[in-house]
């Protein structure tokens, strides 16, 4: 069973408490096996989840959290094997959840911790990289982003990261590629206003999940795209841009994945850049169109509705000449598509009934009747006499396998 995080009200309670260590004059910290015993028991009467023993599991972090030390049997007990008091059975839920608990202390109060226990931290973690089991390396993944981007030592935890997600161990390499990705994810703003230079963050992190697009797990690949799309998704991408040749390479290699989370990321990461740089799709556009056609045609509605926001889009540039070249031949198709899509079926029309706002009853609000313009996005760098006006090959299949 997934372990149980404590109540947000404990975590606030934990991360006020964790305040009054001294930064610089602990010593190394040594566990007291006793203490270690006692915190581990209270995990383990807290993983049952009835009420009454979350509350109680409460209650009790409540009161061990007044240690400053409580981060550090915490670890002690997600790093141990073998814990004493713990039958072998419960060992790895009872870690895991230690580490859940872990997180949560550590993501408010790991710079009020002494600096020496901050390493020690940090070294364990590290150490245990290559754990056999699916759900501590989850865990320990998630613990690893709460603290990364705030320990001094960062850039050169990161490449430890980077160097594992290439690891011959396949455990080590999960662990760095879901810490990685969830450091992404939990401090995307943090990452891309980072000073630009060779010394950015994304400098390194960047290429290496490019390179994860060609994974042969199917998680991984999925997770790769998605991440790239949280920095795409930023309202300025120019950090990117010396990175959207072999971006966009990398992402037109995916086009046949069979996975469909993936060709979902990867119709979603083709909206966002033509988006924002258009001109980096303007040598693949025929082929791009022809895709995006096939995904918005497509059973799984997910894929078909990421494809389907590529029409707006597009639209925005339709002035510029290779993009009209590539759509006009296309519009036969294209607009039944788009037509028969604003069809809604049985169910869809049952559920827009039931919003109030959707009542011919109902007045409509002033934001349902504003009207809206639609306005032309410039390309900068780009003009219609950029580009020449050779025929296209109507063969789409063809234009499709060219990608690659």
């Amino acid at each position: 069973p997934t372990p149980h995080p404590p109540t947000a009200s404990v975590v606030w309670a934990l991360r006020t408490m964790s305040a009054t260590s001294n930064l610089e004059t602990a010593a190394e910290w040594v566990p007291d096996p006793a203490e270690t015993v006692r915190v581990a028991d209270v995990i383990v009467r807290g993983s049952k989840v009835d009420a009454a023993s979350q509350q109680r599991l409460n209650q009790d972090l409540l009161q061990l959290g007044a240690r400053p030390d409580f981060s550090m049997y915490l670890l002690q007990i997600a790093s141990s094997a073998q814990i004493d008091g713990v039958a072998s059975q419960d060992s790895v839920h009872v870690r895991a959840k230690a580490l859940l608990i872990l997180k949560n202390v550590l993501q408010y109060a790991f710079t009020k911790l002494p600096l020496v226990w901050r390493k020690q931290i940090v070294v364990a973690l590290f150490g245990m990289v290559r754990i056999p089991e699916p759900l501590l390396r989850s865990s320990l993944a998630s613990c690893m982003s709460s603290i990364l981007p705030y320990e001094p030592a960062w850039p050169s935890l990161l490449q430890g990261l980077l160097q594992l997600l290439g690891s011959d161990s396949k455990h080590a390499a999960e662990v760095a590629f879901w810490a990685l990705h969830r450091i992404c994810e939990d401090h995307t703003a943090l990452l891309a206003n980072c000073e630009p230079g060779p010394s950015h963050p994304l400098s390194t992190i960047l290429p290496k999940f490019i390179q994860v697009f060609q994974s042969p797990s199917e998680d991984f690949r999925c997770n790769a795209v998605a991440t790239i799309n949280l920095f795409l998704e930023q309202e300025d991408i120019s950090f990117m841009l010396a990175y959207m040749d072999p971006l966009v390479k990398g992402l037109l290699q995916l086009h046949q994945d069979p996975s469909v989370d993936v060709r979902v990321e990867l119709a979603k990461a083709f909206c966002n850049i033509i988006y924002h740089e258009p001109i980096q799709l303007s040598p693949v556009i025929d082929a791009l169109i022809v895709w995006m056609i096939q995904s918005s045609g497509s059973e799984f509605e997910e894929l078909a509705l990421a494809a389907l926001e590529f029409w707006p889009n597009i639209a925005m540039y339709y002035d510029f000449e290779v993009f009209k070249q590539a759509l006009f031949p296309r519009l036969p198709v294209l607009l039944p598509l788009l037509l028969k899509n604003m069809i809604y079926s049985e169910e869809q029309r049952e559920a827009r009934m039931k919003n109030p706002y959707d009542d011919p009853a109902v007045p409509d609000r002033d934001q349902d009747i504003r009207p809206c313009m639609h306005n032309s996005r410039q390309i900068v760098g780009l003009s219609d006499q950029d580009e020449g006006g050779e025929e296209e090959d109507d063969d789409d299949d063809d234009v499709i396998n060219e990608w690659t």
